[in-house]
């Protein structure tokens, strides 16, 4: 599903306030105002949360209660992820015309590294990281006619190697599964959306064969036995889709689809953790439902009301 143009508005008019605001000046430190996150917390599952302001919120999981923030402006936040050992990557832009992406440790709120994404006329918004390699996907997608790629930073550092599946122009969002095989979701066109993979050890995606059309896939998280990919059925309704995709040598077959309720906001990101399905279900609200169920909302977490948008989120788990 494309960001939605709403937001896409919202964007536009942030990044020409923040390029008006720091034009000519040199890139700012960011994560330096806020507070601290409260050690206590820190120890356990954390939900990272960033609106349109540049402003992210430390969320403790499943309490639901912010234990720490920092801001990141005159930067705009495009997208987040976690890794296997907790590590955090904020993928953003700053005045208008660089994207940068800011790695912290598990409940830190100082950046750690910082890498540079070279401009395709296009915007970086999702990003995951192989547990095998160390390597650091990161979607562009189009932007002002231009299509998108995709680019892995060796082991998280350095320069990126770019990455395009043939006849596509839009992408929507990746994953890696546990073998180091990178997955993608896009299309191009008047296309239907499909699946592609860039497999281990090799230079270039290949299509995976659906065994049914999806409506508009955007997103996904890796599962122990293939892909979660999140779709929108019907967002006047405030419903909500989540297909399971098991892969095979011989393609993909979904093996489920569970409908959630009260998911009507198109922003970036949602995990499946100890059995509860998180995401950001209003502009200034996150929810929890029940995994596999579905169903209705369980919890809402509402501490960002009078706040601009939530538009991302990650969950950040250290590893027992």
């Amino acid at each position: 599903m494309k960001i939605t143009v709403a937001i896409r508005r919202v964007f536009e008019a942030s990044a020409a306030a923040a390029m008006l605001a720091g034009c000519g000046a040199p890139q700012p430190p960011v994560g330096e105002p806020g507070g601290t996150v409260q050690p206590s917390t820190a120890t356990g599952p954390l939900i990272y949360a960033a609106n349109t302001a540049g402003e992210v919120y430390v969320v403790s999981y499943p309490a639901g209660t912010v234990v720490g923030s920092f801001s990141i402006k005159p930067d705009l936040p495009l997208g987040l992820c976690s890794d296997s050992s907790g590590n955090v990557f904020l993928i953003a832009e700053y005045s208008g015309n660089q994207d940068y992406i800011y790695e912290y440790t598990h409940g830190g709120i100082s950046p750690i590294a910082t890498l540079s994404v070279p401009q395709y006329d296009s915007f970086s918004f999702g990003c995951a990281r192989d547990a095998t390699t160390g390597n650091l996907a990161v979607i562009n997608d189009s932007w002002n006619g231009a299509p998108g790629n995709v680019q892995i930073f060796p082991d998280a550092q350095g320069d990126p190697m770019t990455y395009s599946v043939s006849n596509w122009t839009t992408y929507e969002g990746l994953s890696y599964d546990s073998s180091g095989n990178l997955f993608v979701d896009g299309g191009g066109g008047s296309s239907p959306y499909q699946l592609a993979e860039l497999p281990m050890g090799t230079s270039g995606f290949q299509g995976v064969t659906l065994n049914e059309m999806l409506s508009t896939p955007y997103l996904m998280q890796p599962m122990p036995s293939g892909l979660a990919i999140q779709t929108f059925r019907n967002v006047r309704q405030n419903r909500g889709q989540i297909s399971l995709i098991a892969i095979s040598t011989s393609g993909a077959t979904v093996t489920k689809t569970i409908d959630v309720r009260g998911w009507n906001y198109g922003g970036r990101g949602f995990n499946i953790f100890s059995r509860r399905l998180i995401s950001i279900c209003r502009s200034d609200a996150l929810c929890l439902w029940r995994y596999p169920g579905g169903g209705r909302v369980l919890k809402k977490i509402t501490e960002f009301s009078g706040y601009p948008w939530i538009y991302a989120l990650t969950l950040s788990v250290e590893p027992q």
